[in-house]
């Protein structure tokens, strides 16, 4: 079976601008992408003027707008966030603002945090949570650029999920808090061992620990046909 070669006039993205040389340099073509796509490490789409991107960066990290990628060819691009529709939370008393900005983030959901003013990804589920606790409620388009989180650059929530980095954590559920984030996670299989009374010397206590997931990067994107991205 034959394997889908990559279009010859393909831009391929694999990092970021690094000097400050290249950060100040113009911009020769940009990327409007939502935020949904702007999430992902590794993705096929469409410059603002028509050319076919493969945009494969490290994982760990999303495009913000203003952010400078270089291609292999040394294509300067800078990244746009796009238009999308949004629903807006209000309010000028600054203790409700405070209980709704609670509760979203114990939801987890991404949240872009104005003066007084709450943005997020169309969820009637919220937005009737936050109408209930007196906000106003309303929809707008406009760009979406959420808050970042405490983790930024380092631990990312989405992380541990597969290539396709497309599996958005759910917007509406309240999220338990009993699950472990940290690294002892990996050992856990072991210490059940010791906990159960395994003798450390048997054959069962030799088995290894279950280290932490490992994913290898999928070799399709190249293959893939441009997702689109709403350009506003």
């Amino acid at each position: 079976m034959s394997t889908q070669e990559p279009s010859a006039s393909l831009i391929e993205i694999r990092r970021r601008a690094e000097s400050d040389r290249e950060r100040a340099a113009p911009a020769e073509a940009r990327l409007t992408a939502n935020w949904d796509l702007r999430q992902r490490s590794r993705f096929r789409t469409r410059l603002d003027d028509g050319r076919e991107v493969a945009v494969l960066l490290p994982r760990g990290g999303v495009l913000r707008a203003g952010d400078r990628l270089v291609g292999e060819c040394g294509l300067q691009v800078e990244v746009c966030s796009a238009r999308e529709n949004l629903m807006v939370a209000e309010t000028s008393d600054a203790n409700l603002f405070a209980r709704a900005c609670y509760h979203m983030g114990n939801r987890h959901v991404p949240l872009q945090v104005e003066a007084n003013r709450l943005a997020f990804q169309p969820d009637h589920v919220l937005g009737a949570m936050l109408e209930a606790l007196g906000l106003v409620l309303s929809q707008r388009e406009a760009p979406f650029d959420p808050e970042a989180g405490a983790y930024a650059g380092g631990h990312s929530h989405s992380d541990s999920h597969s290539d396709s980095d497309s599996h958005p954590h759910s917007r509406s559920h309240p999220h338990s808090h009993s699950h472990p984030h940290s690294d002892s996670d990996a050992n856990s299989d072991a210490d059940s061992g010791a906990d159960s009374g395994v003798d450390p010397g048997s054959p069962a206590a030799e088995t290894p620990a279950r280290g932490p997931r490992i994913h290898r990067m999928s070799a399709s994107v190249l293959d893939r046909e441009p997702e689109g991205s709403s350009h506003g």
